[in-house]
C-alpha cells in the first residue's frame, strides 16, 4: 500500500511520544517502518531502545547531536524518507482510527495533489481529553479536490495548521519549513502550495492536534510575532522570491500577524504591498467583529475582575 512518511520531532516528553507511538502502530495500524523520529533533545542523549521502550522497533529513529529546533529536525528526517509523501506529526498528535488507510487511499487516486489537508480535533490535554474541531478547511460534507482560484477564495484570511501529506519533491523544491518563520512555517507552506497546485481537502477530522503549553513546539517559540513578520518580510523582500510573495498576498497568508502586521510596517518600504486594500479591509473587518463579541476594552475587564475578586 502507498502511504506516507511519518515524520516525529520530539524534545524530551519520552511517556508522551510511547504512549503516541502505541496508538498509532496498533491503534491507527500504521507500520512501524513508515515512521521516523527525530530525538532533538540536544545534549540528553536516549538510544533508540530507551526511548521507544519497545514499541515501533522497526522505525527510522534520528538523534540530533544538539537542539536543532523543530523545522530543522523535520528537514533531517525528509532527507532519510524513501516515500513520495510525508506527513509530520508534533510529539502527543495522533490520527483518527483508520484515517491512515483512507489517506493512503486519497493519495493513490490523485497523485497530482501536491497538498492533503483536513480538519483537527483539538486535545485539551495529555489524557486525550477532545474538544473543538479546528481548522476547519473542507465546509462540504465530501472530499474534494480544489485548485488554486478556489483556494484563494477559500482560505483567505484562514491560519492553517499543517498536519497534513505533502509531496517530498514539491516541498524540497519550495525549501520545506523555514526556520526564519518559526512555528508558522506550516501555515506559509500550505498557502504557497495552494496557489501552486491542486489541493485535496478532507471533509471529516482525520487528526488529533494536542495544545499544550509546554509542547516542542510551543518551546520551539524562540522569538516574537513582530520579529517573525519582519523576518518573513525581509525574506520575501528578494527578488528571488516575488513570486511566492505574490502567492502569499494574495491568499491573505499575513492574516496570522493581524495583531502586529500594521505596527511592523510602518514606516516599511514594501508596506503598500502587503497592507493591500484587501488585507485593509480584512484587518478593519476583524477588527469590526472584535468590537461587537468583546464591547469592554480588556483593561477594564480586568480591572473588574480584580475588584470584584477582592470585594
Amino acid at each position: 500500500m502507498i502511504g506516507p512518511n511519518i515524520i516525529i520531532p520530539f524534545h524530551n516528553k519520552f511517556n508522551l511520544l510511547q504512549k503516541s507511538l502505541y496508538k498509532l502502530v496498533y491503534i491507527s495500524k500504521i507500520s512501524a517502518s513508515k515512521i521516523i523520529l527525530v530525538n532533538d533533545s540536544g545534549n540528553r542523549r536516549i538510544n533508540k531502545d530507551k526511548a521507544l521502550n519497545g514499541i515501533a522497533k522497526g522505525c527510522i529513529y534520528i538523534q540530533n547531536k544538539k537542539n536543532i529546533g523543530c523545522n530543522k529536525s523535520i528537514h533531517k528526517a525528509v532527507k532519510k524518507s524513501k516515500n513520495k509523501y510525508f506527513l509530520p506529526l508534533g510529539n502527543g498528535d495522533l490520527l483518527v482510527p483508520k484515517a491512515f488507510q483512507e489517506i493512503c487511499v486519497q493519495l493513490k487516486k490523485n497523485p497530482n495533489c501536491n497538498l492533503f489537508l483536513w480538519p483537527l480535533i483539538e486535545i485539551t490535554d495529555e489524557d486525550n481529553q477532545c474538544g473543538k474541531i479546528i481548522n476547519k478547511v473542507n465546509n462540504s460534507s465530501f472530499d474534494r479536490v480544489i485548485y488554486p482560484d478556489e483556494f484563494r477564495r477559500y482560505f483567505y484570511g484562514k491560519p492553517l495548521i499543517g498536519q497534513g501529506c505533502y509531496n517530498v519533491n514539491k516541498w524540497k523544491e519550495l525549501g520545506g519549513f523555514r526556520s526564519d518563520f518559526e512555528w508558522h512555517a506550516d501555515h506559509f507552506l500550505c498557502h504557497i502550495l495552494g496557489n501552486i497546485g491542486p489541493v485535496f481537502l478532507f471533509h471529516k477530522p482525520m487528526g488529533l492536534f494536542l495544545r499544550s503549553h509546554d509542547s516542542y513546539g510551543a518551546q520551539s517559540q524562540s522569538c516574537g510575532q513582530e520579529t517573525i513578520c519582519l523576518q518573513a518580510i525581509t525574506w520575501l523582500d528578494r527578488p528571488t522570491n516575488v513570486k511566492l510573495r505574490t502567492y502569499i498576498i494574495e491568499s491573505g497568508a499575513f492574516c496570522v500577524f493581524e495583531h502586529v502586521l500594521s505596527k511592523v510596517l510602518r514606516g516599511h518600504p514594501s508596506r503598500s504591498i502587503y497592507l493591500d486594500a484587501k488585507m485593509r479591509r480584512w484587518l478593519f473587518l476583524k477588527k469590526i467583529r472584535r468590537v461587537i463579541r468583546h464591547p469592554i476594552p480588556k483593561p477594564f475587564k480586568e480591572l473588574f475582575r480584580h475588584g470584584f475578586h477582592y470585594q
